[in-house]
Parts: C-alpha cells; sequence; structure tokens
C-alpha cells in the first residue's frame, strides 16, 4: 500500500477508534484518563506544560477543540488520552497538562464532532503527531493549517538546515527532525528540509530514532516564502546498561514467549502508519529470556536521558499487550537514568475482564518451507500487522490470544507464511480483498482448530525442471550472478531478508542488488526524502547490506525514487519551469549523496545509476504520452555534475541503467561517466503466445549481436544484463496482460492487485531464462547476469518477476557456480 492508501485507511481507523474507544470513555470534563502509571515509570518532578493554539483561518470559533496525546506504542489512533481544550479569545484555545521531566510528548489537535475531524497540514494531508520535549514548565504555541474537512489557506514558507554532531562536526544521517507536526530524516550529509511550514513561530524539534543524541528543541519563525536556516549541533548522549526483570500474571502459561516493544527502533517501532493504525512490528521487537524461577529478562544498552515508553507483550503493541489492573491499555515510560540499572517490573494482566481467552491452533502443509515462519492476523476494522505464531512442532503453530476483546465484535482471522498475509496465505483466505474466518468473543473460552490444506501460490511441483545444459564457459569471480531485489518495501520483511540472501548464495550468486528509495512527497516544489514505511530507513539498509555480507554476497546498491502517485501522472502534472528543475536537480542530488556516503560507509560494491522512472528528466526526453519533456538547456550539464559529484563520494563502481526495448540502443549520457552498462532487458523475444523455446534463444542472440554488441564495442564498457521475466503468458511478448491491457513491470511485483487476476506459467519463465543464459553463453563480452524483481520476505510461485521459491531458480542454479568458476561443470 503506497503512502496516500495507508494514510486514508489511518483515517477509517481514527474514526472508527475515536466512536468505540473514546466517546464511551469521556468524562463530564471531555477528558481521557492517560494509562495507569507503573511502577518504574519516571518517577521525578512533574512539568506543567501550557499548549495554546489557534484554529485555521476562517473555522468556526465555536469549535470544540481537543489535545490527544499519543501513545506510538500501542497505535496512534488505538489509545490516546484525549484533554478538553478552554477557548480563550480569537480562535485561540488552551490546555494545562503535566509530564515527566525528560518526556517527549507526540501529540495533535482533534476538533470534536461526529466524527471529529483531524488536524491536516498545509499540504492537506493529515499530520501524523507534533512532537514536544519536556525540560521544565513552559508554554507551547501552535497553530493549525486545516482539518480534513477544510483545506489550507494561507501563507507558508520552509525550515532547512544541518545537523551536526557536536563533538566531531560530522554530520548526522537519519535523524527525526519535525515542526508544525511535518516532520523529515536527515540525509547522510546531516541536511533536512521542511517545506510548506504555515507562517508564524513553531517549535524545532530534532530527536534520534534510537537516542544516540540528546534531544534538540527550539523556536523557528517562518515568513511567507521564506527559508529559515538552522544549523543544529547535537551532543552524543551516554549509553548505559539496563536490565529489565519481570514477573508474568499469576497463572500465566508457564514459557509462553513475551517481547517488549517500544518507542525505539530497535524495540520494533518503525515511525509508520502501518496497516490498522499500528507504528511496532512484533517481529522486529526482540524476545525475553526464561528464567529458572519463571520470571523473564532482558539487558538493553540504552541513552542516558531517553523517554522509553514500553511494554511487555504476546504479541505486538495492541494485540495481547499487558494491560493495567483494571483491564486498561498499559504502557510504561521510563526516563533513562544515568548510571546502569536493574528495572523490576510486574505484569498485571494479559486477559481482557469481559471475554475469556481464544486459542487458535492450525496444521500447516508438510511442504511449508522449513525457514518460513507462521503469523496470524486479525481484522476488527481493517487488517492489521501480522503476529508471529508459537511453534510446536510437527508442522503445528499455536497462538493465544487474551486482549483487547472490549472494543471487537465481529473479527475476521487468516493464516500466512513469513508476515506476507493479503501474498501467501491460505489458500481459501487468500488476496487482500479476503475477510478470513471469523470469530466473535465470548466469556467463555474458545478453540479454534484449523488446517492449512494448501498455501495460495505455493506447491509441490511434480516435474522436474528441464535445464538445457551447454558446455558453460567460466568467467570467473568477477563475472556477476545474482538477483537484485525489488524496489518496493515493507518494515515487516525485515526479519526475512536472512533466509532469502542465504538462498541466493545456496544457488551460486555472488551479487545481491538492494534497492535505496527515497519518495517525492510533492510535485509543486518537489521534497524528495525517506518515507518510514515506505523506503527502508538508514539503520534497516545496513542491517540488509550487513546480512548480505554475512551469506558471502557482494552488495550493489541501487538508488530509486518513489512517488505517492503514478509516475507519469507526476510527471505530467509538474511545473518543469526553471525553480521547478533548481529544485528537482538540488533534491536528488541530495538523495545520491546520501547513497554515495551509505555506500561507502558499508562496504558496498557498486552503485547503480540511472533510474529508469527518471526517464523524464534525461538528456532528449520524453513523456508517457510521447510529447517532448520541457527541459532546461543545460540538462546534461546537469547530470553531469550530478554523477561527478556522487562518484567523488564513493570510490566503487558507478554502472548506469539502460532500459533495451529492441531499438538501437544509445545512452542519453556519455558512457565514459560510468563503469558499465547495467542493461534492463525490455525487449520482446517473439510475437507468438506460445514460443518454442529454440527461437527465443536465435532471437535474443540476434538481439545481443545486432543492437547491443555494437554499443559495447564503441566504448569497450562492461554489460551486466538485468533480466526481468515474469512467470505469465506473454512474457516473452514483454506485454502480460489483463482485460486486454499490457501490464507495466510494476503490476508485476508483488503485492500489487492485479497479480491476483494473472494466470500462472511457470513454464514460460523457465524457457525465457533457458533462452537467455544460452544466447549470453557465447558471448564473452557479457560481463553478468542479474535476476531482477526478487521479492525477498517469502518464496512464491505467482506470476510475478520474481524467481524466489519457482523452477526458473533451478535454471540459476545450475548456471551461476559454473559462469563464476566456483563449479567447473
Amino acid at each position: 500500500m503506497n503512502t496516500a492508501g495507508r494514510r486514508s485507511f489511518y483515517l477509517i481507523v481514527f474514526i472508527f477508534l475515536s466512536a468505540s474507544l473514546l466517546l464511551g470513555a469521556c468524562t463530564t470534563t471531555g477528558n481521557i484518563p492517560a494509562p495507569e502509571a507503573s511502577n518504574s515509570s519516571a518517577s521525578g518532578p512533574l512539568a506543567e506544560i501550557t499548549f495554546d493554539v489557534s484554529l485555521p483561518a476562517g473555522a468556526a470559533a465555536s469549535a470544540s477543540l481537543s489535545l490527544e496525546v499519543l501513545d506510538e506504542v500501542t497505535g496512534l489512533a488505538l489509545n490516546p488520552s484525549r484533554y478538553a481544550m478552554t477557548a480563550i479569545a480569537d480562535g485561540r484555545f488552551s490546555a494545562k497538562l503535566a509530564f515527566a521531566a525528560g518526556s517527549l510528548i507526540k501529540y495533535r489537535y482533534i476538533r470534536e464532532g461526529t466524527p471529529p475531524a483531524v488536524e491536516y497540514d498545509s499540504t492537506n494531508q493529515q499530520i501524523r503527531y507534533r512532537t514536544y520535549h519536556v525540560t521544565g514548565p513552559d508554554q507551547v504555541q501552535d497553530s493549525i493549517a486545516a482539518w480534513n474537512d477544510q483545506p489550507f489557506s494561507g501563507q507558508t514558507g520552509r525550515i532547512r538546515g544541518q545537523v551536526l554532531d557536536a563533538a566531531t562536526n560530522s554530520p548526522i544521517p537519519s535523524l527525526m527532525v519535525s515542526a508544525a507536526g511535518v516532520s523529515t530524516l536527515t540525509a547522510s550529509d546531516g541536511s533536512f528540509l521542511l517545506e510548506g511550514i504555515p507562517v508564524g513561530t513553531h517549535t524545532l524539534v530534532a530527536y534520534s530514532l534510537d537516542g544516540q543524541y540528546v534531544t534538540f528543541q527550539q523556536g523557528a519563525t517562518i515568513a511567507d516564502g521564506a527559508t529559515t536556516p538552522a544549523v543544529i549541533s547535537l551532543n552524543p548522549t551516554q549509553m548505559i546498561t539496563v536490565s529489565f526483570v519481570v514477573k508474568p500474571p499469576q497463572g500465566s502459561l508457564a514459557g509462553i514467549p513475551i517481547r517488549m516493544v517500544g518507542n525505539l527502533f530497535s524495540l520494533g517501532n518503525t515511525y509508520a502508519d502501518l496497516s490498522g493504525g499500528m507504528s511496532v512490528i512484533a517481529s522486529r521487537a526482540p524476545l525475553l529470556t526464561l528464567r529458572d524461577d519463571g520470571s523473564y529478562s532482558i539487558v538493553l544498552t540504552l541513552p542516558a536521558g531517553f523517554d522509553l515508553r514500553y511494554k511487555y507483550t504476546l504479541g505486538d503493541g495492541f494485540w495481547n499487550g499487558e494491560l493495567a489492573t483494571n483491564g486498561n491499555f498499559f504502557t510504561r515510560q521510563l526516563i533513562v537514568p544515568q548510571a546502569d540499572t536493574t528495572i523490576e517490573d510486574q505484569i498485571g494482566t494479559w486477559n481482557a475482564s469481559s471475554s475469556a481467552p481464544i486459542t487458535f491452533t492450525v496444521t500447516v502443509p508438510e511442504n511449508t518451507p522449513a525457514t518460513d515462519s507462521v503469523s496470524i492476523q486479525f481484522n476488527p476494522f481493517g487488517w492489521m500487522e501480522p503476529i508471529p505464531m508459537w511453534p510446536l512442532g510437527n508442522h503445528q503453530y499455536t497462538y493465544i490470544l487474551y486482549n483487547p476483546m472490549g472494543v471487537l465484535g465481529n473479527v475476521g482471522y487468516r493464516y500466512c507464511r513469513n508476515e506476507q498475509c493479503g501474498v501467501a496465505d491460505s489458500v481459501d483466505t487468500a488476496g487482500p480483498a479476503s475477510t478470513g474466518k471469523t470469530f466473535t468473543t465470548s466469556s467463555t473460552v474458545q478453540t479454534f482448530t484449523d488446517t492449512v490444506t494448501e498455501w495460495h501460490w505455493w506447491q509441490t511441483l511434480s516435474e522436474p525442471t528441464t535445464v538445457l545444459a551447454p558446455d558453460i564457459s567460466s568467467r570467473g569471480p568477477a563475472f556477476w550472478a545474482g538477483a537484485e531485489l525489488q524496489s518496493d518495501y515493507n518494515p515487516n520483511w525485515q526479519s526475512h531478508y536472512s533466509a532469502s540472501f542465504q538462498t541466493l548464495k545456496g544457488i551460486g550468486a555472488n551479487y545481491v542488488v538492494i534497492p535505496m528509495t527515497w519518495t517525492f512527497t510533492r510535485d509543486a516544489a518537489p521534497v524528495l526524502k525517506a518515507v518510514p514505511g515506505n523506503d527502508a530507513l538508514w539503520s534497516d539498509l545496513a542491517q540488509q547490506v550487513s546480512l548480505a555480507h554475512e551469506s558471502g554476497l557482494r552488495v550493489v546498491l541501487a538508488p530509486y525514487v518513489q512517488f505517492e502517485v503514478a509516475s507519469q501522472d507526476w510527471w505530467k502534472a509538474a511545473a518543469k519551469d526553471a525553480g521547478w528543475w533548481d529544485r528537482f536537480f538540488e533534491q536528488y542530488a541530495t538523495f545520491l549523496r546520501n547513497a554515495a556516503d551509505f555506500a561507502a560507509q558499508n562496504n558496498v560494491t557498486a552503485l547503480i545509476l540511472g533510474d529508469p522512472s527518471l526517464s523524464p528528466a534525461y538528456p532528449e526526453a520524453t513523456l508517457a504520452n510521447g510529447t517532448p519533456a520541457t527541459q532546461p538547456e543545460d540538462i546534461e550539464a546537469r547530470w553531469e555534475k550530478v554523477i561527478t559529484d556522487t562518484r567523488s563520494r564513493f570510490t566503487g563502481q558507478v554502472l548506469w541503467q539502460q532500459e533495451f526495448t529492441g531499438n538501437p540502443l544509445s545512452s542519453p549520457l556519455p558512457v565514459s561517466l560510468f563503469d558499465a552498462i547495467y542493461l534492463d532487458w525490455a525487449a520482446p523475444l517473439t510475437t507468438s503466445d506460445s514460443p518454442i523455446e529454440s527461437d527465443l534463444e536465435t532471437e535474443f542472440g540476434r538481439l545481443l549481436d545486432e543492437e547491443i554488441a555494437p554499443f559495447q564495442s564503441e566504448d569497450g564498457i562492461p554489460v551486466i544484463l538485468a533480466l526481468n521475466f515474469a512467470s505469465a503468458s506473454g512474457a516473452a511478448r514483454q506485454c502480460v496482460t489483463l482485460n486486454g491491457n499490457c501490464l507495466p513491470d510494476v503490476a508485476l511485483s508483488q503485492p500489487y492487485l492485479e497479480l491476483q487476476n494473472i494466470p500462472v506459467d511457470l513454464q514460460a519463465q523457465v524457457d525465457l531464462y533457458n533462452a537467455a543464459l544460452g544466447a549470453m553463453n557465447t558471448r564473452d563480452w557479457i560481463s553478468g547476469v542479474i535476476t531482477r524483481g526478487f521479492y525477498p520476505p517469502v518464496a512464491l510461485q505467482d506470476a510475478s518477476t520474481s524467481t524466489y521459491g519457482k523452477p526458473a531458480m533451478d535454471i540459476l542454479w545450475y548456471w551461476f557456480p559454473r559462469l563464476t568458476g566456483a563449479n567447473s561443470q
């Protein structure tokens, strides 16, 4: 789901829960109690903070406003504490609240009504939250830009700055910076841009996702159309060791797996709007260690002074989290002390007072891969994040659901592999539109015993894969043999990369191409940034690279941009005037600097430039409708500067990705700028729906000889073949059809809905890889072969271009080690 889709779903969740959770709990003053305090909560002094906020221009002064203090661990829409505000004068409202000193408050404003109105920013996008760091009594001055039912009308400016390490003066990457509810992450050079900030004075806050730096906070004044500079120096925090020892509730099932989830990146927080309003993913959070006395423990290295919010859970922050003794949601707070310490906690209860636990036990097929995990996913008002089940052995898994029960009616549930629900489901609940099986909460204990007879898109193949096996010419270990991961991303993939990398190594791969993506969030004045949940963040990418290296793979980084709308629509709507192009190149250059710096710091072998989605920005380009793109006269010089600057920061190889559609091959930029061409094969090999494999190989060879070899020999530049064949009829024609229309490549990757309706033809993909590798074998000027579109979280036998788990992977298993010399026949 793209970011726009997540926001729409998030609003639906907010409205649903406002009705079911909040309104029924309001007191006569309009307040909703904060979660019950914990013995391990901050015990220092409280500071009174006065929140003073003004309504949007033209808003009715008679509105009723509330301030929501948000719980990022349970879920932003799932457990807010709402406080009524008092109208003071001239469309301004005020509320006074007390917080522990050191707290980092995440909050937003709500206009009460049926349904309540949600605060929006100047681009009419929902505000995720505002941040405020409590250091003592203070007054916060805010202004609301818009509501979901009242678009923004006013003037804006921007904040542009850089964040540096005060001790070393080095830039700090991936630091969260926010003002007026608008947030961004710093690039590798520490730079940041907050665009579209309403005119006025706002609170600028910068903080580390894992607390490695002391939080910065300062007022920032914005003028119409102006840029407010901000150079920020942050001191590193002192890291201490905290030992947590927790006792489960009386009568708790012995040895039950308990996780610790929290507001740190390392405790499962993704800082993203995930399915169902969640921010925390269970599989990313650590499991506690069971001790001999029945208690559990975990030792964490934490930043001193950090405002840690956490809870113990049998699931994630919402499902099966610990409850207060009165049955309410319960999130703990600890202002991390300055010295090593031990925290002893007692879990109040798992059980929701109004309902009995529900046990789910499932038997899965024997052909379930041994490296797979099995998850359960719940649907109370929309599908939420999957929860890992507990393995029993003998292909059986179980899960006991204790809470929350009070807000649930009929709930859907389904089982899936590796958390990829909607893609790798049980065959009887397959697809994103499925409502699953159902249950209703009850005061009596319930048990559901299910059997997955077959996984969707996964079967035991009865026929062996036929490999056309000529004498294979070994090219040596420098030959590229590997896979490019698909550029779409979900944070719940993170725990499954290790298995996919080991699979690649097992078929003889020596390279893996890992995408780095940022997303364009505006078109009027382009803003390109890493969007949590949509793009893998710095630390997640670093972990992916580390896991690949541990598996014995060389890593290539491919920087790609993403869009919140279809790329052709974004380019069509873009102004493309002089100021627009200046901003575009400034933003894209920052992205490539980020990629180059990351590659240099993480021992990456090569970079691949030439993102196809940016083709309208390349010299002499056209738009999707065939009309010439409006470009500045110095477009080529701008690109050469961007590439030269990128190369100055990264000493490894730099490749250019060039799409080949069958027409004479030419590069929009001088090939002398690059070390090799990454040839994205998009040329049809036949006009037939039932091609003969030998004809495919002949045509592949003809195109290599007549169209690509002359281009390669002119400059002697190495060529890496990047193959992206779908396992569907029409793949050889480069036209997999649905409803009579050829689908774009993006629709042939998971989790796009179109794949649900495309018949699978695994043999078509086998034939294409046999043909391509056979044609390549006798042409020693080809320097590598990469299979593109590799779907890393789970092996599937769908119609996508991924080869993971398909017979085409057997072809690669035969060829790769022989091409690299790892197997000399």
